[in-house]
C-alpha cells in the first residue's frame, strides 16, 4: 500500500537505482520501512494520511473533553444555585456593614482590629 508522503526538507534519495532529489512538499517514492520510520522520526517527511488521522482523533477528544467539562460546569452551577436560597435584599441602613450571609464584612473585621482565627506559617514565627 502506497502510504501518502511528502518531503518536508530537501532529500536525496536512490530510487529505482537512480539518484532523486525531492524539494520539499513534493510526494516521496516508495521507501523502505526503516528508511520511512527514520525520516518521520528525524521530521524529514510527513505522512499525511498519519496527520489527517491524529487530528482526527485530537478533535475527537477535544469534543468528549468539553462534553465532560460542559456537565460538570452545569453539576457545579446548580449545585451552587441549590445552596444559594433566594432572599430578599433588606432595605436602609440596617444591612450597611453587614455581608449577603449576615455576618460583618471582612473590610468592617479588619478595621475593627480583630485578628485572624487561623495562624500562618509566618504568623507563627512572630509569636
Amino acid at each position: 500500500m502506497q502510504k501518502n508522503l511528502i518531503a518536508l526538507v530537501a532529500l536525496a534519495v536512490i530510487s529505482g537505482g537512480a539518484r532523486q532529489t525531492i524539494e520539499p512538499g513534493e510526494p516521496v517514492p516508495e521507501l523502505t520501512p526503516h528508511d520511512e520510520r527514520e525520516l518521520i522520526a528525524s521530521g524529514a517527511i510527513q505522512d499525511l494520511d498519519a496527520v489527517a488521522a491524529q487530528e482526527k482523533w485530537d478533535a475527537k477528544t477535544e469534543a468528549a473533553a468539553r462534553a465532560v467539562f460542559d456537565r460538570a460546569r452545569a453539576d457545579v452551577a446548580a449545585d451552587v444555585a441549590s445552596r444559594t436560597a433566594p432572599e430578599a435584599e433588606p432595605a436602609g441602613d440596617a444591612a450597611a456593614g453587614q455581608g449577603s450571609t449576615g455576618a460583618p464584612d471582612a473590610a468592617d473585621a479588619d478595621s475593627a482590629g480583630a485578628r485572624p482565627t487561623a495562624k500562618t506559617a509566618a504568623s507563627r514565627k512572630r509569636a
